[in-house]
């Protein structure tokens, strides 16, 4: 877990740097295949957060962990937002800021991830992780249930790739709002809804899972309804 924060830590300063002391193509080339390297990093460290948390803290309080955790990590966006929005602080140099300090807690959690005391998991039958990861394939084949549940999870993929499509559908292509404000909203969001789910999640997982589908399709839907009925834009320009 530590070996990926510090790579996540890593290439989230690597792109401060480059934005700091490099331009043109070269920079969005460089940029690109740092933000590559994070985003893979990231996805191990969210794999590898889910068996520590199974290992340290109690099935019972797992998601309120989770949720307290999403909460806390929200107002911190949310002052960021506020700040990108009010223009009061020159946006590139905020934005390399914020990527350093993002930087810097991955780091600080690579840190603090040595001090965690686990429950032994299993370790019988060790074999490389390539090799388990194609054995386990035939799951797929005989678990209906794994089917189903990586099914669903693939399909509420599409709640965390809507927001940005669902904010340029309302502005129209020649004005599309601030950064500030879709980073706001996504904030707020969070902070207003992360502890709930985490404690709703340590009754019934499956159930927060149907109601965020649930929830996740009616606004898609909405805002779909909206923007082809020309609502959607017509309401933001009334609004500004």
């Amino acid at each position: 877990m530590g070996f990926w924060l510090r790579r996540s830590g890593a290439a989230a300063l690597i792109i401060a740097a480059i934005a700091l002391f490099l331009d043109g193509q070269a920079a969005g080339l460089a940029i690109l295949t740092a933000l590559a390297v994070l985003a893979l990093a990231r996805s191990v460290c969210s794999v590898c957060y889910k068996d520590v948390l199974g290992k340290t803290v109690d099935k019972s309080r797992r998601g309120t962990a989770t949720g307290l955790a999403g909460s806390i990590a929200s107002g911190g966006v949310i002052v960021f937002a506020g700040l990108l929005a009010s223009g009061l602080v020159d946006r590139f140099q905020l934005v390399v800021i914020a990527i350093m300090l993002a930087g810097a807690a991955w780091m600080l959690a690579a840190a603090l991830f040595t001090a965690l005391k686990e429950a032994p998991g299993a370790t019988e039958g060790g074999k490389a992780a390539f090799a388990a990861a194609m054995e386990n394939l035939v799951w797929l084949r005989r678990d209906a249930q794994l089917r189903r549940f990586i099914l669903v999870r693939s399909l509420l993929t599409a709640t965390a790739l809507a927001p940005p499509f669902m904010i340029a559908a309302a502005s129209g292509a020649q004005d599309i709002l601030p950064l500030g404000a879709l980073v706001l909203a996504s904030a707020l969001a969070g902070l207003l809804s992360a502890y709930v789910w985490g404690r709703f999640s340590d009754r019934s997982s499956r159930k927060v899972l149907a109601f965020a589908g649930l929830a996740g399709g009616l606004a898609l839907t909405i805002s779909a309804a909206l923007s082809l009925t020309g609502l959607l834009h017509r309401s933001m320009r009334f609004r500004r």
